[in-house]
């Protein structure tokens, strides 16, 4: 049995979308024959804890927990680009317990993941010192983050050499998607390193398509928080107009789990008291029920020009579900997923007519009985947890056959 030190800075009970597809890597990875050791921090700092999610931990899994700090002083040097990340105080704590690790294990490959990049830090010193094989996965861009917006090239070429020189160093790079793959390939010659896994679902947690009862009303479910770019307006403005056509009145109730952030004051502003509804966050497990107990799943990603790098692991579990989902999204990496899984409708988050056309489609199918829609779940079972841990299973046996046999008896930590 092969061991391999899995550095991911969240992982349950942190509830976080990085811990869940951390925990799917784990969870089946185990099941593969691999022994996991997880490196992680012990609280999260912000967000919140999910214990639910502790049950699915596998039971041969090693998990180490050790401290790290984020505080207002490390948020203002990340705002202003002057650490790589907030988190950054997890390194010294994370690196110390690796190194341990290494020492008491037989660890045969190291797998990193972002977000936080003090995960990719840690594991470079590892690399540089022990020349264990390395695996770097990133959910998503570092300093090729459209979003990313530097003041001067001063703050952006330090950033850019530790983005050089993780990439360099990793014999494997892993990305969510092709559009994240071509924006690293135009600005570092990686050549066949990088490779695509997407994000998954988990089958053995989400609930089965249709298992809920018809609702007295179109239930739209929006699951996660709204902060920056990613804003619910475009979907409220086209909302506010369905509902003032007699027909469609009365007959929408939306849910938004999670925090709405500045943007609580939009739906009064559009009228929408009686339409929708703020849940305070649930557990994942409670979250997915909820979901498969909807008519609609309700995705909205940031404005962003040209093709979005961005797949958000929600949509994951949406398409898993296989109820249909209405996604406002750019083009880019979401948009590819519906066509190719057939799940639903997207729409451009400045398309105001289309999303509302969406919107009342979808309410008179589901007048009429007729929402279950066809998705394609031959394409749809290509995003599940295990088989694209048979995947990134492949690639590790691949990294470790290609750098040769090594003892962790002759490393140098």
């Amino acid at each position: 049995m092969k061991t391999a030190l899995l550095i991911s800075y969240f992982f349950p009970p942190i509830q976080n979308p990085e811990s869940v597809m951390s925990l799917h890597l784990a969870k089946y990875l185990s099941r593969l024959g691999w022994k996991i050791i997880i490196l992680c921090v012990d609280k999260p700092g912000r967000g919140g804890m999910d214990f639910s999610l502790d049950s699915e931990i596998p039971s041969n899994a090693v998990v180490y927990r050790t401290s790290g700090f984020e505080n207002f002083i490390t948020r203002i040097l990340f705002y202003f680009w002057i650490l790589p990340d907030s988190k950054i105080g997890w390194y010294f704590s994370g690196l110390k317990k690796a190194r341990q690790i290494i020492q008491e294990h037989r660890v045969d490959i190291i797998i990193s993941r972002s977000t936080p990049i003090a995960s990719h830090l840690i594991a470079l010193r590892l690399k540089r010192t022990s020349q264990l094989p390395w695996i770097a996965c990133f959910s998503d861009p570092w300093v090729l983050n459209p979003y990313t917006a530097y003041p001067c090239a001063l703050f952006r070429k330090p950033q850019e050499y530790l983005e050089k020189t993780v990439l360099f160093n990793a014999e494997r790079i892993i990305v969510t998607n092709e559009q994240t793959k071509q924006l690293f390939l135009e600005n570092y010659p990686l050549g066949e390193k990088i490779r695509v896994i997407s994000n998954s679902y988990d089958p053995e947690v989400i609930p089965r398509q249709g298992s809920a009862p018809k609702n007295k009303n179109l239930v739209i479910t929006h699951t996660g928080n709204f902060y920056g770019k990613r804003s619910p307006e475009p979907f409220f403005k086209a909302l506010a107009a369905v509902i003032l056509k007699q027909e469609f009145r009365n007959t929408i109730s939306v849910q938004l789990f999670g925090s709405i952030g500045p943007f609580q004051n939009l739906i009064s502003q559009y009228h929408l008291n009686e339409t929708v509804h703020i849940r305070n966050a649930v557990s994942r497990r409670e979250a997915l029920r909820h979901l498969g107990d909807s008519d609609i799943l309700l995705l909205i990603d940031a404005v962003h020009k040209g093709e979005s790098p961005f797949l958000p692991s929600k949509l994951m579990d949406y398409i898993g579900i296989g109820k249909p989902i209405l996604a406002i999204t750019p083009k880019g990496a979401s948009m590819d997923v519906m066509k190719i899984t057939k799940t639903g409708v997207a729409v451009l988050p400045d398309d105001r007519e289309g999303i509302q056309k969406a919107i009342m489609q979808y309410v008179t199918s589901w007048q009429q009985g007729q929402l279950q829609g066809e998705p394609d779940w031959s394409e749809i079972q290509k995003y599940s947890a295990p088989i694209l841990a048979q995947r990134f299973s492949e690639y590790m046996q691949e990294v470790i056959d290609q750098s040769g046999s090594f003892s962790t008896t002759h490393a140098k930590i």
